[in-house]
């Protein structure tokens, strides 16, 4: 779902008006990273984003060789909500982006919201599937 979001809004500006250079051509993937897994929690407690900045940097090496043709932007999102800090950034310049062709300062945090409802819908999805599995 992250990467449908980060999609949207980037569909939203027209390439032919607006270049973006740090976006086009651009490899985006987004990942949703458990953050109270057991082989991340005890990380995960002492230094919070440590676990989106791993799966960034796991993006980052199955990508590799796209790098030398395209820019590559990974989204590694925790799912306490917490944000890599290359994530956060790109983020921060897609909402300036967003309000600046839109006018309409309320695209910021509306970029913030529909991410975070993403990440609800895939923790209560997780939820969801436990609670049946353990049915069964």
């Amino acid at each position: 779902m992250s990467n449908e979001v980060v999609t949207e809004c980037l569909l939203m500006f027209n390439p032919l008006s607006e270049r973006l250079d740090w976006v086009e051509p651009c490899v985006r993937d987004a990942t949703v990273v458990d953050t109270f897994a057991e082989s991340h929690y005890i990380v995960s407690a002492a230094i919070p984003g440590s676990v989106a900045t791993d799966a960034e940097t796991d993006k980052c090496r199955k990508y590799n060789d796209l790098l030398d043709n395209y820019d590559f932007q990974p989204v590694a999102i925790e799912t306490t909500a917490v944000y890599s800090k290359s994530t956060d950034l790109f983020l921060s310049c897609l909402a300036k982006k967003l309000v600046d062709i839109s006018g309409d300062p309320r695209k910021q945090q509306w970029l913030h919201q529909r991410l975070s409802l993403a990440v609800v819908r895939g923790n209560t999805a997780s939820i969801d599937i436990g609670l049946c599995a353990s049915l069964i």
